[in-house]
């Protein structure tokens, strides 16, 4: 996997989130209040106990900790509902659970991660409105914010890593970060806006194999194998001959190869400077496009500085 994918993926996925744990709005779980069931409302904490729904048609319905004790499913039709909670006694003979998500699987978490993700990304594009000024903003405006973060956030969450047990999510932590997040936003707090960092896990140690399904970019590739090395490595991408491969490295220290801050000890002070080497972030007065690349903490309109600048203006 050549450094132009490490590159593009940089580019595409990383530049929206500070993610490895992050929140979203927009999702494939269907609102609370959008359900059907034949046209009527969500069955949201309803209980069916005992109700016979012989043949009933619920398209994207949300069960949302309904309880469905001893009710029977005859036939139903779920097409995309998300069970949440509500399989106590229930009978679904013969019932169709077409796209169903059972809100109890890593599909379930996965959906919740890109909700939360895309509420990130709200979150973020509208503290540039309110708390920078519009030439030190990342984008021409709200919407198109929005849009870059909407659409890495979908890219990062794709793929068979997610669901098959090399990546944990702690989609509960990423919900407290969100309200965290939310309130620090609203009074354009300048020392937030680094966004929620322990949602996400990888499992796979030193040495292990991090490969991708697919290292290229675009629907339905999968590079979501680039997460899941455990915390303190990165995915180094590497040609054995003329195979492209991942394995899992100790994060680079000083001077060490990299492509991305992520490959570097960030907890020492490093970031992955325009040489593709690890560097020391830089000092006040330098130069910056991010908080992230300034030892003081702040970049205020594209110069690093130690005085409080809000954060949000340059994610």
């Amino acid at each position: 996997m050549g450094n132009t994918s490490r590159s593009a993926l940089t580019a595409t996925a990383l530049a929206l989130v500070t993610l490895a744990g992050c929140g979203g709005g927009g999702s494939g779980q269907p609102d609370a209040g959008s359900g059907r069931d034949g046209g009527s409302s969500a069955l949201d904490g309803a209980v069916l106990d005992g109700a016979a729904l012989d043949g009933a048609v619920l398209d994207g319905a949300v069960l949302d900790g309904a309880v469905l004790d001893g009710a029977v499913l005859d036939g139903a039709v779920l097409d995309g509902a998300v069970l949440d909670g509500s399989s106590d006694g229930a009978v679904l003979d013969g019932a169709v659970l077409d796209g169903a998500v059972d809100a109890a699987s890593p599909a379930a978490d996965v959906a919740r991660m890109v909700q939360l993700c895309h509420d990130w990304g709200d979150i973020v594009c509208g503290a540039q409105q309110t708390c920078c000024m519009a030439d030190e903003r990342t984008d021409a405006s709200e919407a198109e914010c929005q849009n870059r973060y909407y659409l890495g956030c979908d890219f990062l969450f794709m793929g068979e890593a997610w669901t098959d047990g090399r990546i944990r999510l702690d989609v509960g932590a990423a919900e407290a970060d969100m309200d965290r997040m939310r309130t620090a936003a609203a009074a354009c707090d300048p020392d937030a806006g680094d966004g929620p960092s322990k949602s996400i896990s990888g499992t796979i140690g030193v040495d292990g194999d991090c490969t991708p399904v697919d290292n290229t970019l675009g629907p339905g590739n999968d590079a979501s194998a680039f997460w899941v090395c455990e915390g303190g490595l990165y995915c180094d991408a590497v040609m054995e001959g003329s195979v492209s491969r991942g394995i899992c490295r100790n994060l680079e220290t000083a001077g060490g190869p990299c492509w991305m801050d992520y490959d570097c000890d960030q907890a020492a002070g490093l970031m992955c400077g325009d040489a593709h080497v690890c560097v020391p972030r830089a000092a006040d007065g330098a130069s910056c496009l991010n908080w992230q690349q300034c030892s003081g903490g702040y970049c205020d309109h594209n110069v690093c500085t130690s005085t409080p600048h809000p954060r949000w203006c340059n994610m």
